[in-house]
């Protein structure tokens, strides 16, 4: 009986390390996403998920670095080297990344409400679906890059450089395009709703579907040489690009 019940104790503890190993994992883990994570970066290591939120990262070549999922909520990336990036579903509301190289950067599905992006470069950058609601992108850079159903609502475009960039379906109510360069960009089935496109340049842009309700036309240039059809304007609706 004694022998027995001894097997029966060791099966048992056996049972509890089993069960209590993995959460013990997860809890180191998810140390090393705040602490650890800040010092991974640094030295120019992946950190998916990490939580870095609020750290200054001013001077950390973070170039080619995954990302991924990140917390990068307040952060200060201003004048960071973030070429290449995989910043996927990345939280970075409120963060400061003016003048920051974001060339051929991921921030597909990211989160940037608010971000600061003032003269950042985003040439071919992949911006699919990202949330830019309010953010500031005066004299940014996005030559060609995707901006498909991107949010831009009352977003601060004043000079933005967009030329050939994949604007379908992005969303610009109320944002401020002032002096913006828009030529040849894909805005078809755009949402321009109130936005302020006063001397932006808009020729060979593709306007097909897209929708100007109530936005500021001042001094706008190349708009004879866009491609027009279905397109609501302010003063109502133009073909003459239909075919």
């Amino acid at each position: 009986m004694v022998k027995g019940g001894g097997k029966v104790k060791i099966i048992f503890k056996s049972m509890i390390i089993t069960l209590i190993l993995p959460f013990t994992c997860l809890i180191d883990n998810s140390f090393s996403f705040t602490g650890i994570g800040l010092e991974r970066v640094k030295r120019g290591e992946d950190c998916q998920r990490c939580d870095l939120s609020g750290e200054d990262l001013t001077g950390v070549d973070l170039s080619w670095v995954d990302l991924t999922g990140a917390d990068l909520t307040g952060v200060n990336l201003k004048g960071v080297n973030l070429n290449g990036v995989n910043l996927i579903l990345a939280k970075l509301k409120g963060a400061n990344l003016q003048g920051a190289d974001l060339t051929g950067a991921n921030l597909k599905g990211a989160y940037l409400q608010g971000a600061n992006l003032e003269g950042a470069s985003l040439e071919g950058t992949d911006l699919q679906g990202v949330n830019l609601k309010g953010a500031n992108l005066k004299g940014a850079n996005l030559k060609g890059a995707n901006l498909n159903g991107v949010n831009l609502f009352r977003a601060d475009l004043r000079g933005t450089d967009f030329t050939g960039a994949n604007m379908l379906r992005v969303y610009l109510e109320r944002a401020d395009l002032n002096g913006a360069d828009l030529s040849r960009a894909d805005l078809s089935q755009a949402d321009l709703n109130g936005a302020d496109l006063s001397q932006a340049d808009l020729g060979q842009a593709d306007l097909t579907e897209a929708d100007f309700t109530g936005a500021k036309m001042k001094k706008v240039m190349g708009l004879e040489y866009a491609t027009k059809c279905k397109t609501i304007m302010p003063w109502g609706e133009e073909n003459s690009g239909c075919k």
